[in-house]
């Protein structure tokens, strides 16, 4: 006959030993899984930390980027500024060379027995007004211009007999040559366009004056 054991205290034992180690396993568990989410935390912070330098540069790199296409700006309109400035000195240094080269071709297309009394520059026409010798001599001054490379267009707007503004009946008025004009004579009024400086030669050739004073002097004059 088997002696009867009691079994019950060794299982309890069992028991609470297998508590214990389920515990200490569990406690570990969660320690690692506290200890894998520390990690993966501060790993996400350096992630972040190192994306807001790298969004701290490009804000600074942009900044940096626009001021300098500010100061390119600047730099293109005080350009456009300076090329406006240029391109008006040069206007005004080429028009006040034509209006000299204007003024001397005026002089040389003058024929003997004319007299300007006024002119006036709008634009490029240019409107005489002045007293002759003759109806004669009007032509021929406006074939002078007709001829002349830097005018074109001349145009007779009014001529009659009279005196010149100013002068007595029976004096006389000095033309751009020099030369007398009688108390009596026609005065007229007309209009001729100026060449621009593009379209007109460099060197105009001066009309010859032979022709004109030899007209002149076989009209008696």
């Amino acid at each position: 006959m088997i002696p009867a054991v009691n079994l019950l205290p060794w299982r309890d034992g069992q028991r609470r030993r297998r508590n214990r180690l389920f515990g200490l396993q569990l406690g570990g568990v969660f320690a690692a899984a506290l200890a894998l989410i520390g990690l993966f935390a501060l790993h996400l912070d350096g992630v972040a930390d190192g994306q807001r330098k790298r969004n701290d540069f490009l804000q600074e790199s942009i900044a940096e980027f626009d001021r300098r296409i500010e100061e390119v700006e600047r730099l293109r309109h005080r350009r456009r500024e300076l090329g406006v400035r240029i391109e008006a000195i040069q206007a005004l240094e080429a028009r006040r060379g034509t209006v000299v080269r204007m003024l001397e071709e005026i002089v040389n297309t003058l024929p003997v027995g004319v007299h300007y009394q006024a002119m006036d520059l709008r634009g490029d026409v240019l409107a005489l007004r002045g007293v002759a010798s003759s109806n004669q001599d009007v032509s021929a001054l406006m074939r002078n211009l007709q001829e002349c490379p830097w005018f074109a267009e001349p145009r007779l707007l009014n001529i009659k007999d009279a005196v010149p503004d100013g002068l007595p009946e029976g004096s006389s008025a000095m033309n751009g040559q020099g030369s007398a004009i009688n108390g009596q004579g026609s005065a007229f009024s007309m209009t001729v366009v100026r060449v621009p400086l593009s379209a007109a030669p460099r060197a105009a050739p001066v009309l010859a004056a032979t022709s004109a004073v030899a007209a002149s002097s076989a009209r008696g004059h």
